[in-house]
């Protein structure tokens, strides 16, 4: 049986090789365009988190902490934030939240 953080893990990689993955706090919060999904690190900083909830109240979309820390999910080092452009990627990466 596969756990929710492998399903997670996938769905992440999913939104990345189709270029609808954001990585990182700074990069979020320049992106002009529709995001539907923010997931962040418990050890992400607590200024960074409150950037990260005023673009969500901004945009109102969704804003979750990782199950586990980001950089494990994603296979990239120092990666604290991931933000989801698609909108099913977005629904499915939720479940496992």
């Amino acid at each position: 049986m596969t756990k929710p953080n492998d399903k997670l893990r996938t769905m992440l990689g999913f939104a990345q090789r189709a270029g609808k993955l954001i990585l990182g706090t700074d990069n979020i919060l320049s992106y002009r365009k529709k995001i539907h999904l923010i997931l962040y690190d418990k050890s992400l900083s607590p200024n960074a988190v409150k950037k990260l909830q005023g673009i969500r109240e901004e945009r109102n979309l969704s804003l979750y902490t990782a199950p586990q820390p980001l950089e494990e999910l994603v296979g990239k080092n120092g990666v604290k934030a991931v933000a989801i452009t698609d909108f099913n990627m977005a629904s499915e990466a939720k479940k496992y939240c």
